[in-house]
């Protein structure tokens, strides 16, 4: 999916849309313009730039 249809689904499931001011989303508007294919790739892209990953799980 490209920007626009995430942020219309995002929208449809009543969930926040991506704002690039917020730098996780910021860093996924970046993937999904580069058209990463799974949260791996975003994830990686994220720790390569010093931002936190909101899809990390945490074991405590």
């Amino acid at each position: 999916m490209n920007l626009k249809e995430t942020q219309k689904a995002l929208s449809l499931a009543e969930c926040s849309e991506l704002h690039p001011k917020i730098p996780a989303d910021a860093g996924i508007i970046v993937c999904i313009n580069q058209k990463c294919k799974n949260v791996t790739e975003i994830n990686l892209f994220l720790a390569k730039n010093g931002v936190e990953s909101p899809f990390s799980i945490d074991d405590a």
